[in-house]
């Protein structure tokens, strides 16, 4: 995932934005995180 990409992301539950958190990169691209939900705390995994 580019992290660009984030401001377009909504949460498919509750449609509030979502927070990254980057556990690997390789480049510019992200290959293993996390997309989290602050509002309903619905975790979605990069991998």
């Amino acid at each position: 995932m580019r992290e660009r990409l984030l401001d377009l992301l909504r949460c498919p539950t509750c449609v509030a934005r979502l927070d990254l958190e980057t556990f690997a990169t390789r480049g510019d691209q992200i290959v293993d995180g996390a997309l989290r939900c602050p509002v309903c705390r619905t975790v979605y995994p990069i991998i």
